[in-house]
């Protein structure tokens, strides 16, 4: 038992993790499919592909483009839906089916700060008040200051790429991230007036991006499980209230489609890890590593989530978790952006992976001394 404590200590541990009470069998099959994984990114796409040739004036236009068109139109007086159909029509994309057609709070909202430097300034509030706030949320991981810290600073890490890029105002995916930091930021188990905080930011969050919708999903059903009937409620309400707005959305842009516009391919494409890890290195820390090595770290800091004894970075694991599995199955290639949504997230849990390794791997090597440990330390507290 002293020798297992020692050999958690070399590695940054303290309180075992959750996975020092994992039988061999499981443990061994977790760190074979992280090996599995991460051998299967050396086929997929080295890095984004090229923006796609414009179907209108210029050379290229993207995504950012487009918005941003949308919104300059809303400013000379025009409706939305009417901005949008119109833009997307005349650059090549699709009008149909309605889910073409981003949810308009966005654009309304940069229509009414009408200034460039007010988009901007909106936006690096957010950030800033989201950092401010995950630090003091990170007292709710468990181990030393200096873990906490490193969370806290990881998540800032990941968010510098929603509020640098080019036109960030302007794409949704920034706005969600941002949204869904300073939701888990005010997230606490008790409840109270902080619980109406996480909810509203979750519920902002896809109102701007519906597709942020497994953030929702996985926060009431945490709430669920757990028996927090409150909560629960908070977050099924939140459900309730985006399922009618996206019904409103969806019928007001099924009228915009006329004979001869472009419909949409779709975007149920089953390109599996390689592309997951290809959204999730949105994140600076994994876009300077190659796929396999990106889809190491990745792994290991989702790991060092999960293994932290704390509900709170234990909903943020399976937040990454569900939007990595979500991005196996929807989007194309050149909708590798969407992991901006959760780049803050996916390097949060790097402080707390050297201690979730090393019980994972003591246990998937049957050393039950990891586990005799642990029984011991939680009667002892």
């Amino acid at each position: 038992m002293d020798r297992a404590r020692g050999q958690r200590a070399i590695l940054g541990g303290g309180l075992p993790t959750r996975f020092a009470r994992v039988p061999p069998w499981p443990a061994r099959l977790i760190l074979l499919l992280a090996i599995v994984l991460s051998l299967l990114t050396l086929g997929g796409p080295a890095g984004p592909p090229p923006p796609a040739a414009s179907a209108g004036p210029g050379a290229q236009y993207t995504d950012r483009e487009l918005y941003r068109e949308v919104v300059r139109r809303m400013g000379e007086g025009q409706d939305y839906y009417a901005a949008a159909a119109t833009a997307q029509r005349g650059h090549g994309y699709p009008t149909a089916p309605p889910w073409a057609f981003r949810e308009p709070a966005l654009a309304w909202g940069l229509a009414l700060l009408r200034m460039e430097v007010l988009r901007w300034g909106a936006l690096a509030l957010l950030a800033a008040a989201a950092l401010v706030l995950m630090r003091d949320a990170a007292d709710q991981a468990p181990g030393p200051r200096w873990r906490r810290i490193g969370l806290a600073s990881l998540f800032g890490v990941g968010l510098a790429a929603c509020v640098v890029a080019p036109a960030a105002p302007y794409l949704h995916e920034d706005w969600a991230a941002v949204l869904i930091g300073l939701s888990l930021a005010c997230w606490r188990p008790g409840g109270g007036w902080r619980l109406g905080l996480a909810v509203g930011f979750g519920l902002l969050a896809c109102l701007v991006r519906e597709i942020a919708l497994p953030y929702l999903v996985v926060m009431a059903a945490f709430a669920a499980v757990e028996r927090r009937r409150g909560e629960a409620l908070a977050w099924g309400a939140a459900l309730a209230l985006l399922a009618a707005a996206l019904a409103a959305h969806f019928a007001l842009a099924a009228r915009q489609h006329l004979p001869g516009d472009g419909v949409s391919p779709g975007w149920v494409r089953f390109g599996g890890w390689p592309f997951a890890v290809l959204a999730a290195r949105r994140n600076i820390l994994l876009a300077v590593l190659p796929a396999p090595a990106a889809s190491l770290v990745l792994l290991a800091g989702l790991l060092g989530l999960a293994g932290a004894r704390s509900a709170w970075t234990g909903r943020i694991a399976v937040v990454a978790g569900a939007f990595l599995l979500m991005f196996m199955t929807v989007g194309r290639p050149d909708n590798y952006y969407w992991g901006l949504m959760i780049a803050p997230l996916l390097a949060m849990g790097l402080p707390y992976a050297p201690a979730a390794l090393a019980d994972l791997t003591r246990a998937a090597m049957g050393r039950r001394g990891a586990v005799t440990a642990a029984r011991q330390t939680g009667r002892s507290g």
